[in-house]
């Protein structure tokens, strides 16, 4: 197995990532022993188009294997993609056909690097921040199958070769988390003057520091022959779903379909009444989806009843009511403030809103069933103002959960409610798909 070197920055920046790793397939039967550690083509803001067409055209065709199950030919187009643009997306890629097929220590070797990757072009062009959480999220799944050791070197090491579960390490892995197959795990390190090894047993999921003992002095030996078992494969697991693009994955359009419900308070005298609002809109595919159209429908039926005293009638008196039944259609222009960080298992995403609202209002007075009765009234009229939306949204599976809060306004003159303004806050919560 051949030792790793440290040479540039870069090549710094792999070898903190794990031990040697299987050499690179030949030819398609040996892809499920294929490594990514080819020479990567030009970071994605040094590529030419050629190189990005080149690049692009081979991990569509690596993604459209993925999603018919054809992974040795998936591998082979995300290896020849990254080989000719070196994107941390391709590389991520690679990490999930390794996960579907089963070979969980090397995915979160390419994992690892692809997440490093994506970190230092996210200097360069901050789409890439999306890759850096995906391929987080990654290794998190992986390392629940997976172990982790930390090595400390014995009092008064020098110059030695370091082997991590029979895999031939840098010295430059030393005080840093390593990844292993889960089960008992030998830790050896060999200098010219003696030798050190300990076994430790690491569960799934597990972070084990691992002190090797002091040097034991070599002794004369016939040489003998070590039988090394056959790697298990471990189970399968399942990867998240494929990037479509080299481009950002957020960068893409989105329907937006919603439903949300609340409270309706007007400030012209009706009484707070329950509302409800569908909505139906896009959301445009750049700036991380920063930007979206989006139409709400919406339903109230506030009221409201007052005693008049008056000589004229008998009792002195007599008492109305007044409902007024409101449709309200108002298409608005959204700002999600999407490059916020995640914060917890989901994301906040702060929006703000605004639009021409169309007021479709009836009006129906009556005696509100007492007596002297009085004649019933009902007059339509169609009124356009404006309203402006303030809510959030919070991530979380194929949309968001939304809470918000609306001003709407516009004025009205009917013969029931003389000249007046239809104003109201309402509040909403309620669920927005982002298909």
């Amino acid at each position: 197995m051949t030792r790793m070197k440290i040479n540039t920055p870069i090549a710094f920046a792999s070898a903190l990532l794990f031990c040697a790793a299987p050499a690179l397939a030949t030819n398609p039967s040996d892809g499920a022993r294929a490594s990514a550690l080819v020479t990567p083509g030009p970071t994605p803001d040094k590529a030419t188009d050629a190189q990005k067409n080149s690049a692009k055209a081979d991990y569509l065709a690596a993604n459209k294997a993925f999603a018919s199950g054809q992974l040795e030919e998936a591998q082979l187009k995300f290896r020849a993609s990254y080989a000719a643009v070196g994107s941390p997306n391709s590389r991520m890629m690679l990490a999930r056909v390794l996960m579907k097929l089963g070979r969980n220590l090397e995915a979160h070797r390419e994992a690892q690097a692809a997440n490093e990757e994506a970190q230092a072009q996210t200097a360069v062009n901050p789409k890439y921040t999306a890759t850096t959480e995906s391929t987080r999220d990654d290794l998190k799944v992986l390392e629940k199958t997976l172990g982790l050791v930390n090595v400390a070197l014995p009092p008064g090491a020098s110059d030695g070769t370091l082997t991590i579960g029979g895999d031939e390490c840098d010295l430059a892995l030393v005080g840093r988390w390593v990844a292993v197959k889960p089960g008992s795990v030998k830790v050896a390190y060999a200098t010219a003057n003696g030798d050190s090894e300990t076994s430790v047993n690491v569960a799934a999921g597990a972070k084990v520091p691992v002190v090797l003992p002091v040097l034991v002095p070599k002794k004369t030996a016939a040489p003998t022959v070590k039988e090394v078992e056959p790697p298990k494969d471990e189970p399968p697991i399942e990867p998240p779903p494929p990037a479509e693009e080299l481009a950002d994955p957020n960068d893409r359009g989105a329907l937006v379909v919603g439903l949300k419900a609340g409270a309706l308070v007007s400030v012209n005298g009706l009484q707070p009444n329950a509302t409800g609002v569908v909505e139906l809109g896009y959301v445009l595919p750049f700036l991380r989806r920063a930007f979206g159209l989006i139409v709400d429908v919406g339903y109230a039926q506030p009221a409201t009843s007052q005693g008049e005293t008056d000589p004229r009638v008998a009792g002195g008196g007599y008492t109305w009511q007044l409902v007024q039944q409101q449709l309200t259609i108002q298409p608005s222009l959204y700002y999600r403030a999407t490059m916020l960080p995640s914060v917890g298992p989901g994301k906040f995403v702060p929006y703000v809103a605004a639009g021409p609202r169309v007021f479709l209002t009836r009006s129906h007075t009556d005696s509100d069933g007492t007596l002297p009765v009085l004649l019933e009234q009902t007059e339509d009229s169609t009124q356009v103002g404006f309203g402006a939306h303030l809510g959030t949204e919070f991530l979380l599976g194929p949309g968001a959960f939304v809470v918000e809060g609306l001003l709407g306004w516009a004025p009205i003159e009917q013969r029931t409610t003389g000249t007046a303004a239809l104003t109201a806050v309402s509040a909403f919560g309620g669920y927005r798909f982002m298909l």
